[in-house]
């Protein structure tokens, strides 16, 4: 679907948007991209005073990335999130798709070694608990021993 109409705080407007191009639904990936950017920075990638001087910067097609982040994989889908040219940006689907958005084989991940952590405790708390018992009954013993000398 392509839209004409201006509405929205310009710093997280795409570029089609700013500069009064039709647009369609990646405009809304670039407002995520831009606000994933400031939650991952703590700032917006185009700092301007001017709607003018916003233009000019957006229109440079440049992003810089601040600093590395831990997670390239974040770094990534920003930058197809933030493509100047929305042809060439990521779609919705192709986000709900990315494996930063998809968690199922994260969880089945955790899952499984949340049961493998679970076990190994459990069979180090089994041979534990048998070896005090050994050591309590060979203790048990040596006392009894101990007494029957004694008497």
């Amino acid at each position: 679907m392509i839209h004409q109409s201006l509405v929205g705080s310009p710093i997280y407007m795409c570029p089609e948007i700013l500069n009064g191009s039709t647009y369609s639904t990646k405009s809304d990936v670039w407002s995520m991209g831009i606000l994933f950017y400031q939650m991952l920075f703590g700032k917006t990638p185009h700092r301007a005073g001017s709607l003018e001087e916003l233009i000019l910067k957006v229109n440079k097609k440049v992003i810089r990335f601040p600093q590395k982040l831990n997670n390239e994989k974040y770094q990534i889908l920003l930058e197809k999130m933030l493509k100047y040219n929305a042809e060439e940006r990521i779609s919705w689907k192709e986000i709900f798709e990315d494996e930063l958005f998809n968690p199922k084989p994260v969880v089945e991940n955790n899952i499984k070694e949340s049961m493998r952590i679970a076990e190994t405790v459990s069979s180090n708390k089994l041979e534990m608990s048998t070896r005090m018992n050994e050591i309590y009954f060979q203790d048990k013993k040596v006392l009894q021993r101990i007494e029957l000398t004694k008497g």
